[in-house]
């Protein structure tokens, strides 16, 4: 991702619907999995521009790693600070962390065996990773590439490569339900019309009441999500524990 897409999520990560939505998703599996304990360890793994971090914040101490030099400096634009790491290993001892973050991070590495391999070195025994990730190939487009995705991810998949690095999933569902017949749709359309997709983030503009209407439709999915799991959705959510 180049700087321009970066300063892109910068300035949209703490209003755009898809954003705010997402995160309120996550403070509720994490309200679910913790509770009132708000001293944990957490790893934010591809902590981007610092759209994750006020959220984490409230269970505890957050380290922040990022690939990418143009994402650390608009961080610490932000007041945050975090580590530069090039590849899949990560300068942490064993059993550092209590939580390993990755939100929308595994569908970028090219290695991801060797690096889930590592999340769970630096994972305490029992410690919990919570994982995001664009669902269904079939939705590839212009977006993926401009975001350098390697793949996308059924609910299927990413339980088994999870467990291919000893990792048991206590959660897995799709979710961001509602706007999948709108993006399927959308695809189709490029498709019946032969137009070309352009390798750009695919963020739609919205009147702002919409996008109150859509982060409010997310709310009520978060709070669905803690007791049940979604059959589809265009991206997929999973919560797994360190096996020993």
């Amino acid at each position: 991702m180049n700087f321009v897409e970066y300063r892109e999520m910068s300035n949209r990560e703490e209003s755009y619907w898809w954003h705010t939505g997402r995160m309120n998703i996550i403070d509720k599996q994490l309200d679910r999995l913790f509770g009132d304990e708000i001293n944990l360890n957490i790893l934010n793994i591809g902590c981007g521009t610092g759209g994750t971090i006020k959220t984490l914040e409230k269970y505890g101490n957050v380290t922040n790693v990022d690939i990418s030099s143009e994402a650390l400096k608009l961080l610490k634009t932000k007041g945050y600070s975090g580590k530069l790491v090039k590849d899949h290993k990560l300068p942490f001892k064993d059993g550092t962390f209590d939580l390993v973050i990755a939100l929308d991070v595994l569908e970028h590495i090219n290695q991801d065996r060797l690096s889930l391999d590592e999340w769970r070195r630096v994972l305490k025994n029992d410690g919990k990773a919570l994982i995001t990730v664009p669902a269904y190939e079939f939705l590839w487009s212009g977006h993926d590439i401009s975001l350098h995705h390697q793949r996308r991810y059924t609910r299927g998949r990413l339980v088994w490569d999870l467990k291919k690095s000893s990792f048991e999933a206590i959660k897995s569902s799709y979710m961001i339900t509602f706007s999948f017949f709108l993006v399927v749709g959308f695809r189709m359309l490029y498709k019946i019309t032969k137009k070309q997709m352009t390798e750009n983030t695919s963020y739609v503009n919205v009147p702002s009441f919409v996008n109150s209407i859509f982060y409010l439709i997310l709310r009520v999915e978060g709070t669905l999500l803690k007791y049940i799991d979604m059959p589809f959705g265009t991206s997929v959510l999973g919560v797994f524990i360190k096996q020993k």
